[in-house]
């Protein structure tokens, strides 16, 4: 094979194709426990470069040397019809080929304050992202707005009023592109700063934040994502009274209910794929006042990586085509 391809050489497995007929292949990622698990953010594809030339990592040759593999959640799987299989010649070299997707990437959090009165704490960032989460259990929280080292941050969402039988429970987040780094001030400022509690997380390779996902409700703690491309999603959800426990996805700070001074939050993230390559992204938490005080409110974030060139992928697998 030329070696201005860029390809490595192949190993030695061997890929059985059959002369006239459809290949089809599927199998799902699992790990180390045997338990399925969703692909990260990228694509699979079987990749024949010397059927055209094609350098490594391209995305779309014209003689069909680039078969590309559907994942959906933990699942990939590929067909590609008779007339295509027949132009791979036999002793072909072949490569099962993942390409990553960038996604931006926790940075750190910081604990935030709880309490009565006007919530400022510090955060040590060093990307280019922060997210701050205030939940406040008043009867008036009029505006609400928060700075960090001075600088506004943007209101992303609220869920303002989830539980508002004998109190009024307001969830918001806020968020900042570029924001000061070092070890910053952040604060909220609340008209009525009345059992306050707030949790902050900072991000690498940030460059916007998509339409933030609301939801409240009295039954499970349990929200959804869905999305048209690639990021990474910032949630929190905020809860009357009681615990929220087992949250199923990264935790990166948690506030338990402390009576007359704060409500419960938990807060953390987790990776999204576009629509087309994974189920909808589920955050969910125990409540351990159900059926009773089980009012809750939750806010996603999506924040979406920086448009780059597809880069090269890497090649997982490889060998030379067995025609049968």
């Amino acid at each position: 094979m030329s070696g201005d391809l860029g390809w490595p050489t192949p190993g030695g497995n061997s890929l059985n194709l059959t002369a006239g007929h459809d290949f089809a292949w599927s199998f799902q990622l699992r790990d180390p426990a045997g338990s399925p698990v969703n692909f990260p953010a990228g694509e699979a594809f079987l990749q024949f470069p010397t059927v055209d030339g094609a350098s490594f990592g391209v995305t779309g040759p014209a003689s069909g040397s680039l078969w590309r593999w559907t994942v959906y959640g933990s699942t990939a799987t590929i067909t590609v019809p008779a007339a295509v299989v027949d132009l791979i010649p036999d002793g072909a070299p072949w490569y099962f080929v993942w390409r990553p997707v960038a996604l931006p990437r926790f940075d750190a959090a910081a604990a935030g304050v709880a309490g009565n009165g006007t919530p400022i704490w510090p955060h040590t960032i060093s990307g280019n992202a922060v997210v701050a989460f205030c939940n406040i259990l008043a009867a008036t929280p009029g505006t609400v707005t928060a700075t960090c080292d001075g600088v506004a941050m943007t209101k992303l969402a609220s869920v303002t009023d989830y539980y508002a039988q004998d109190n009024k429970v307001s969830l918001y987040a806020f968020g900042l592109l570029n924001p000061p780094t070092g070890t910053v001030s952040l604060a909220v400022s609340i008209s009525e700063p009345h059992q306050v509690s707030t949790l902050s997380m900072s991000y690498f390779d940030v460059a916007s934040f998509a339409p933030a996902v609301t939801a409240a409700g009295r039954g499970p703690t349990r929200m959804q994502v869905l999305l048209a491309g690639n990021a990474l999603v910032a949630q929190a959800f905020s809860g009357y009274t009681g615990g929220l426990i087992n949250y199923n996805q990264a935790q990166r700070g948690y506030w338990q209910f402390s009576n007359g001074v704060n409500v419960t939050m938990v807060a953390g993230d987790a990776p999204i794929q576009a629509v087309d390559h994974q189920p909808a992204l589920e955050f969910s938490a125990g409540n351990t006042t159900w059926p009773a005080y089980n009012a809750w409110g939750g806010i996603a974030v999506p924040m979406t990586p920086p448009t780059v060139p597809s880069q090269a992928g890497y090649a997982l697998s490889s060998g030379l085509v067995t025609v049968i």
